[in-house]
């Protein structure tokens, strides 16, 4: 370092050697001229400018006379920011603020959304199947059945591979011997053969691994590398041993890449196994029939020279062909054949599931939103700074008077900028990277056994050092660029010259401040009443004392009467526990957003009434409406005896449907919808329920009809049901489920108990993420006005000392000076609240559009929010103003 500063100071000597020179060729010059010698010498300094000025300029031909420059001001930033260290914490952590919220949604949106898989030319992958418009799930899934999978490998020619996925559970012992079920997909066994994956150990799976009834050497299976590393300590001899999933002996063959979770965003696979070990597992060949509809996601790779629209129109083509060859007769009458049609897209970032589906929206808003928040903690930093630059104006004049090169300024201001927003995204990332726990609570499905995953990785350090860039940009050019062009002789004149507000440094930053202000705020409100009125709402059952647990009873492969006999005998048994009130189990539970509608038409005169209706429909066992705290209003529930579809409950919404202005009890219904109910099914009335919400928390409660659990449906349609468990907490429904479980079915894992308010709660994730977001910042942006204001309006009574003393001496009262300041702060608040009401406008018709299912606009909340914007900045506005009508006319004059 010592010679690398004896280099530099003998580079400047050499530089002023250069410039004497230069100097006394001027000055032999001006001498041949016939001037003086004094007058010569004048002439020649007068020419060259200050030695300092020069020697910076001579210093910037050459690169390290420019590093010597740019590390002098770096030095001087510094010093100048630790001179002011309020003004640069007060900057730095409202950066900090801005860019750290950036951060942390922006490493969710990537990691569920933006994140491409890591893979060979990901760009070249494609999600490719039917969907239907009869899907009333609202996620509009893309799949194929498996024969159809099989039918499109084999001639489909737009694609160099193709092959099927399939997300599921195993269960298998932990390493305390417990039975646990875990992730695993089943793959065909070319899928990492279109995927790439190259393994981290071993090898992946292969052709010959999917074969039907298994490999002659048994079962593989392929280890997640998390999954590995915990649950058997990364050993490395792992490749080779046997080991039991759903009590099949299987070898392990490899483990996954260490960056590699699956091709499901937010899902951590902790196992791959080929496609044809699941029927294997269930003992059940699912996937023989040549019309089996078990469904699985295609990925397909593009050849290079075929685009999106050609493979869409080839899978098109073949659409009419594999719907003749491949789906059943009752699903073409239910309405599939006509309602299909084809999608191809990409898969660049994995499979489309319910957490990208449920979330990317969402993020993609908060985004926005949080990015709302950074540009108004860049308009409050740039008035700081123009603050600063007013604060500084002699020094600016002093370095412009003795020849200081206007783009030497603007880069002085912008280092400072710039290490400005360096510390805020330090500690901007440093509060994104912790905070992303936090958030995940907003952002998973309870009855996840396990929390999504989503960690920030090295995208969110560049994505916090692109938006330090931009921060510099944002609020340091302007700053910058008026430094550097104010007129020295301006600012070394008596600040009183400087004239009135017109010249106030970073007024115009106030009322774009106000307005964000307005719209975040009055968002914020807005949805913070519309969530609150959702969760807050009737949803015709009982949320707080409702557990739900999904044991896999169907894992013991009963069947028929004696299938249904063992949810009888547990529902009994649970009944019994101490504290248990009730006890039910239904195929779909409310409030996860899965639903199924079918087409139901009333029987009149035992005659058909030709007028389908869309009814939403559910399976229940008996206890349902007393566990669920549905009142009845006439009829009766289900008994044991009902295990036939010959019976059924209206709910009064389906009642006032079907047979308006009529008596519904004991009437009939029937439907011809012969994929959910081969052969068709007419049930006759004999109870009517209050109306309940059914899958969406958002939506009110739809028409449903419900069903008794019935023998026709429970092997072919229902399988596992969900039970129900109401009781005074969820610790009692806990115990109560273990013990029964453990007395009738020991050798059945349990699935994570969920009351049915967290399932209120985390469907509404998103919203209250957004809405607490939109609370926080609208509080922030709301100070951050009001301190904007304070500063912009001490700033103007600083600046104006000279011209109040001058009023006060001249008469002018007390009142009349604060008239004056609050005049001034009242302009620039209206010009926001105009500003403000344009934009609010638009962002009430996004918020609209993205929250469709909740937000509501309230004029009166409106209203109130900006009658408090404007009691807090006028407040803030009130002691510069006192201040100012306590001058003492003859200090102020004194000081000009």
């Amino acid at each position: 370092m010592k010679s690398l500063r004896f280099f530099w100071r003998r580079s400047d000597a050499d530089r002023l050697l250069e410039m004497q020179a230069h100097r006394q060729m001027a000055e032999d010059d001006y001498l041949e001229r016939g001037v003086t010698p004094e007058e010569a010498r004048r002439r020649a300094a007068a020419d060259a400018g200050s030695s300092t000025a020069a020697l910076e300029t001579v210093r910037e031909q050459d690169f390290l006379g420019r590093l010597e420059l740019l590390l002098r001001d770096f030095v001087a930033a510094g010093r100048s920011l630790r001179r002011t260290p309020v003004f640069f914490a007060t900057a730095a952590l409202t950066l900090a603020l801005g860019i750290g919220v950036n951060t942390a949604i922006f490493s969710f949106l990537y990691g569920l959304v933006l994140k491409s898989l890591p893979t060979y030319e990901p760009r070249q992958l494609m999600l490719l199947g039917f969907a239907s418009r009869a899907d009333h799930s609202g996620f509009k899934y893309t799949r194929l059945t498996y024969p159809m999978f099989r039918a499109a490998q084999q001639e489909l020619r737009s694609f160099s591979g193709i092959a099927a996925w399939t997300l599921d559970t195993v269960t298998m012992q932990d390493s305390e011997g417990a039975l646990r079920r875990y992730t695993c997909a089943y793959v065909s066994g070319n899928a990492f053969e279109v995927l790439p994956v190259n393994p981290y150990m071993g090898r992946m799976l292969a052709r010959y691994d999917d074969v039907r009834n298994g490999p002659a050497q048994g079962w593989p299976v392929v280890l997640g590398y998390g999954f590995w590393a915990g649950r058997y300590g990364a050993d490395n001899s792992i490749i080779g041993k046997r080991i039991r999933i759903s009590d099949v002996p299987v070898t392990v063959v490899g483990v996954a890449p260490k960056g590699f979770k699956g091709p499901w965003a937010g899902t951590d696979v902790k196992m791959y196994l080929p496609m044809f070990f699941g029927p294997a597992a269930l003992k059940r060949d699912y996937l023989a029939a040549p019309d089996s509809t078990w469904p699985v996601e295609v990925l397909g790779r593009l050849r290079e020279d075929i685009g999106v629209g050609e493979a869409r129109a080839e899978l098109d083509g073949m659409r009419r062909s594999f719907i003749d060859r491949f789906l059943p007769m009752s699903a073409r009458r239910n309405g599939y054949e006509q309602d299909s049609y084809v999608r191809v897209e990409t898969a660049q970032n994995g499979f489309p599931n319910y957490i990208t589906r449920t979330y990317g929206r969402p993020l993609v808003l908060m985004q926005g939103l949080v990015g709302v928040v950074l540009l108004l903690c860049c308009v409050n930093v740039g008035g700081l700074m123009m603050s600063k630059v007013y604060m500084r104006r002699r020094e600016f004049a002093v370095r412009a008077a003795l020849g200081g090169p206007v783009l030497r300024l603007i880069r002085l201001y912008l280092i400072e900028s710039l290490m400005l927003a360096s510390a805020g995204s330090i500690i901007g990332a440093f509060l994104a990277w912790h905070a992303s726990a936090w958030l995940l609570h907003f952002f998973r499905d309870p009855m996840m056994g396990e929390p999504m995953e989503v960690k920030p990785d090295i995208t969110m350090l560049y994505f916090a050092a692109g938006l330090t860039v931009l921060t510099t940009l944002a609020f340091g050019v302007v700053p910058a660029w008026r430094a550097a062009h104010a007129d020295p002789g301006d600012l070394l004149k008596s600040r009183t010259s400087l004239g009135g507000s017109r010249r106030i440094a970073g007024r115009a930053f106030v009322p774009v401040q106000v307005a964000i202000s307005l719209v975040l705020a009055t968002l914020a409100a807005l949805l913070s009443e519309s969530i609150l009125s959702v969760r807050s709402g009737k949803t015709g059952f009982d949320v707080d004392h409702v557990t739900i647990q999904n044991s896999p009873l169907v894992m013991l492969r009963t069947e028929g009467e004696q299938h249904l006999r063992l949810y009888q005998r547990m529902l009994e048994r649970l009944e019994q526990m101490p504290g248990v009130r009730g006890a039910a189990a239904v195929s779909r539970t409310p409030l996860t957003g899965e639903h199924v509608n079918s087409r139901f038409e009333p029987v009149r005169n035992g005659e058909r009434a030709n007028q389908q209706m869309d009814l939403a429909f559910d399976d229940v066992t008996p206890g349902y409406f007393e566990a669920m705290h549905v009142a009845l209003s006439a009829g009766r529930g289900f008994t044991w005896s009902d295990k036939s579809l010959n019976v059924c409950v209206l709910n009064t919404s389906a009642a006032q449907l079907m047979f308006p202005h009529q008596e519904a009890l004991n009437r009939y219904v029937r439907t011809r919808d012969e994929q959910e109910f081969p052969g068709g099914t007419t049930c006759r009335v004999v109870g009517i329920a209050e109306n309940a919400k059914f899958s969406d928390v958002r939506q009110g409660p739809p028409p449903t009809i419900y069903f008794p659990v019935s023998l026709e449906r429970m092997d072919k349609r229902i399988g596992n049901l969900v039970f129900l468990i109401n009781s005074d907490t969820k610790k009692v429904a806990i115990d109560g489920f273990r013990s029964t479980l453990a007395e009738i079915a020991p050798t059945v894992p349990l699935v994570t108990f969920v009351t049915l308010r967290e399932q209120m709660d985390a469907a509404l994730g998103s919203e209250e993420l957004i809405g607490l977001l939109s609370n926080f910042f609208g509080a922030t942006a709301l100070i951050l006005s009001a301190l904007g204001l304070y500063g912009l309006i001490s700033a103007s009574v600083t600046q104006r000392t000279g011209e109040i003393g001058l009023r006060m001496a001249l008469g002018a009262n007390r009142n009349l000076v604060i008239y004056m300041v609050l005049n001034e702060a009242v302009r620039l608040l209206l010009a926001g609240l105009v500003s403000g009401a344009i934009l609010l406008f638009f962002a009430v018709r996004l918020a609209r559009s993205e929250l469709s299912d909740i937000f509501r606009f309230d004029p009166a909340t409106a209203g109130l929010v900006i009658v408090v914007l404007l009691a807090v900045t006028l407040a803030a506005s009130f002691a510069p103003a006192l201040r100012a009508a306590n001058v003492d006319p003859i200090h102020a004059l004194r000081a000009d």
